[in-house]
């Protein structure tokens, strides 16, 4: 199992994204996705009032697996975990 950031940095705010700011970052999910390992994200605490992600990549073929840590991780740290972000945030392409 590999614990990652989902991304390099911190995804733009919304005033960046409106303000004509773009952020051509691909999500570190993409490479394990096309070959076909299972992998997830989940959120985090922000920090300095920015979203944070964790990503889960399991063996090929292990998804339950992935899934499994992923409940460890939200059964073990629950304050941790957001319960909504508004739409203060946008992902870069959307």
């Amino acid at each position: 199992m590999l614990a990652l950031p989902t991304l390099p940095h911190f995804p733009l705010t919304r005033a960046a994204a409106e303000g004509g700011q773009q952020d051509l970052t691909i999500s570190a999910l993409v490479p394990f996705n096309l070959s076909g390992h299972p992998a997830l994200s989940l959120p985090l605490a922000p920090d300095r009032d920015r979203p944070v992600s964790l990503q889960l990549v399991g063996r090929r073929g292990d998804d339950a697996g992935v899934c499994r840590a992923a409940r460890y991780l939200l059964g073990t740290r629950p304050a941790a975990i957001p319960t909504t972000t508004g739409d203060r945030y946008v992902q870069p392409g959307r």
